[in-house]
């Protein structure tokens, strides 16, 4: 995960901090717009999500159903829901040339019990633990932070050279995270804009997963744009606190 450095910046009337300031500001009026710096962390529930990502990704690529299940497991413990289909905006087109590339796999907690049942075979210990974490995934129940929706976890694809948009709603004076974990295959960037359009945070450097956060002063809309700097789609899923 990259560990990026934010400051609480006056970039738009409707954020109170942000993780990233405009490049293109030279020194000294970068100076007078900063009030503190601090070293940005996502938060613990994030965090998780990213550790079991990276968790089922290891376990798809050596076929370790053990791996599988505690990556269901972890995902499971830090509930998440989808994103309603009014909150998901344009997509654009591709761009460019574009290049083919094969599918990815989803690393949703569903997919991973089936894939590890699989690989369980007839073993009774790792159907157990299975059944355990199937069981967790009926009774689990949704978190209402940061995000008035509750955290969200969406997966979605990015065209070429292309960018998608998203409405999420942000409560007003509590920390709002965004983060984006791609398919490792292209440069991701993360936007998001105050419901005036104004940029507030953003993080664009070099690799698949952005992170952003920021302090609305009231409850708001923002639009969060992912940008995809790559001549092939990008598979990412979109995570909110």
């Amino acid at each position: 995960m990259k560990k990026v450095l934010f400051a609480v910046v006056a970039l738009s009337a409707m954020f109170i901090s942000c993780n990233k300031c405009d490049k293109a500001v030279n020194q000294e009026e970068n100076d007078a717009a900063l009030k503190a710096e601090v070293q940005a962390q996502p938060s613990e529930g994030i965090d998780a999500i990213s550790l079991a990502m990276d968790m089922a990704a290891y376990g798809h690529q050596t076929e370790d159903a053990s791996l599988l299940i505690k990556a269901a497991d972890i995902l499971v413990s830090t509930p998440t829901q989808e994103m309603p289909e009014d909150r998901i905006g344009e997509k654009g087109e591709a761009q460019g040339e574009v290049a083919e590339k094969e599918g990815k796999h989803c690393f949703c907690p569903k997919h991973l019990l089936a894939e590890a049942k699989e690989l369980a075979g007839e073993d009774a210990q790792l159907l157990a633990q299975i059944e355990a974490v199937e069981k967790k995934m009926a009774a689990q129940a949704e978190g209402t932070r940061g995000s008035t929706l509750g955290p969200i976890e969406y997966v979605d694809r990015v065209n070429a050279n292309s960018y998608n948009l998203y409405y999420i709603p942000f409560s007003g004076n509590e920390l709002g995270e965004v983060y984006i974990i791609g398919d490792g295959d292209t440069d991701l960037d993360l936007y998001v804009y105050d419901e005036n359009g104004n940029l507030g945070v953003y993080d664009n450097s070099y690799g698949s997963n952005c992170y952003v956060n920021f302090v609305p002063k009231w409850t708001q809309k923002v639009t969060v744009k992912v940008v995809n700097r790559g001549n092939v789609y990008s598979d990412f899923i979109l995570l909110t606190n």
